[in-house]
């Protein structure tokens, strides 16, 4: 007990210590060397100090960029302790006010100092603010919303049946000019040529955490779905996949400067349960398909998705998208981000890559890519199809703006892949099994 009470009464004494002999650094900073002189006198060991006065800085200066590298270090290693977090925004808010201060004085040269210093403090201090969404989230795929205004989530996924047709599910829930918690789905039947798509919108009062446990979104993380439109009901559960696959730069996510935030949950998916259409039901066990979640402020502008994991090839499994965004007042983009699966290994690739070369089009009736990086050239084409199997669908954003998402289940898609490292060629379709979206403001 004695040690246990010990130690915070030490080490509040040497708190204390160090902040006199801090202020005596500032109103005398001149003197040190001298002081010290004297003190060594006072206590019997007289010395002279050997070597220019200014290696005492040298010494201090040192242990600070020691005790800032290991805050940093240890901030990283435990994010969720504030005392940590606080020294470091501390000694960087000083060092900035400082600089700050000699520029003042001495000349503007020093403001090259007072801002290196700020914007430590300032990204740490935006990351910060995002830190329980960011770095405290069992996985990316937890559900985000807590009340905030305007704010959009959505978990989707589809699930490719035996028959040949696929079902595509969508959960969303939107606060903002208006409120809305809504269930949808589609099912695309290109053997008969028929689309059923309809909507649920469940009460406004459904934003409640207590209702939307009741209507299962906190389980959506964990790859169960269970939803019911007017007439479709779903049962699944996706196994979880080690790999999670983001769009968004993990610098933007931190920083909180992302309009929205998308998560690949499970590139190469399969899916298990039951899905009830009308009088008709669905028995799935292990299916092909994916699921993915993203949420933020609002939609993108616009944007082509495609994905795709029954290829002739059964080694393959693909997505990508093209967005165009807002950001600081115009739209931004295209920004065009891969992910190839080939062979148990997957692959990313992103146009903000310096290292990869990513162009991509908009062509009649789809989209078509290329992507080329230090190991692989990919040539890819997506088409719709049929106008038959396509779906029109509104999207609406928290603003109440406006967007039109054409989709089909059942489009196909092109891959020509050459890998530079092991010479192989890979030329493989899925015909009628990619899923293909065009999303464009509402005219």
């Amino acid at each position: 007990m004695m040690q246990k009470s010990f130690y915070p009464v030490l080490s509040r004494f040497w708190g204390w210590v160090f902040v006199v002999v801090g202020l005596t650094f500032v109103v005398a900073p001149n003197h040190v060397s001298l002081w010290l002189v004297k003190i060594s006198y006072f206590l019997g060991v007289p010395i002279v100090i050997q070597g220019p006065a200014t290696n005492l800085w040298y010494v201090l200066a040192l242990s600070l960029m020691a005790a800032v590298s290991a805050c940093a270090f240890l901030s990283a290693r435990y994010p969720e302790e504030r005392g940590v977090y606080v020294v470091l925004i501390l000694a960087k808010l000083t060092s900035t006010l400082g600089f700050f201060y000699f520029a003042v004085w001495y000349g503007p040269l020093w403001l090259l100092c007072a801002f290196a210093d700020g914007f430590v403090a300032l990204t740490l201090v935006a990351a910060r603010r995002n830190f329980r969404f960011a770095l405290l989230a069992p996985h990316p795929l937890k559900l985000v919303f807590r009340g905030q205004k305007p704010f959009y989530e959505v978990y989707f996924g589809r699930v490719l049946l035996e028959s040949g047709s696929v079902f595509w599910f969508r959960h969303t829930l939107r606060q903002g000019i208006t409120n809305e918690v809504a269930f949808w789905s589609v099912h695309f039947d290109p053997k008969n040529n028929i689309i059923e798509s309809d909507k649920r919108i469940l009460p406004a009062a459904c934003l409640d955490e207590n209702l939307l446990k009741q209507w299962g979104f906190p389980i959506l993380a964990h790859g169960r779905f269970l939803g019911t439109t007017i007439k479709a009901h779903w049962d699944l559960q996706s196994k979880i996949s080690e790999h999670f696959f983001s769009p968004v730069p993990l610098s933007l996510r931190l920083l909180g400067l992302a309009r929205s935030v998308y998560w690949s949950a499970a590139v190469d998916g399969r899916v298990s349960g039951i899905i009830q259409r009308d009088d008709t039901s669905f028995s799935v066990n292990d299916a092909k398909g994916m699921w993915g979640h993203f949420s933020g402020k609002g939609h993108a502008h616009d944007w082509f998705w495609v994905h795709a994991n029954q290829f002739e090839d059964s080694s393959l499994a693909f997505e990508g998208l093209a967005v165009r965004t807002p950001f600081l007042g115009k739209v931004r983009g295209p920004i065009s981000w891969f992910v190839l699966k080939i062979e148990e290994r997957f692959y990313e690739f992103h146009s903000l890559n310096l290292f990869q070369k990513i162009t991509q089009q908009e062509i009649p009736g789809g989209w078509s890519f290329q992507i080329k990086s230090r190991r692989f050239v990919i040539e890819g084409q997506a088409i719709f199809g049929s106008d038959n199997m396509v779906a029109t669908l509104s999207y609406e954003d928290p603003d109440g703006s406006k967007l039109t998402c054409r989709n089909s289940g059942v489009a196909t898609l092109e891959l020509h892949i050459h890998d530079q490292k092991t010479k192989k060629e890979y030329h493989s379709k899925a015909v009628r099994t990619a899923m293909l979206e065009r999303v464009t403001p509402s005219t």
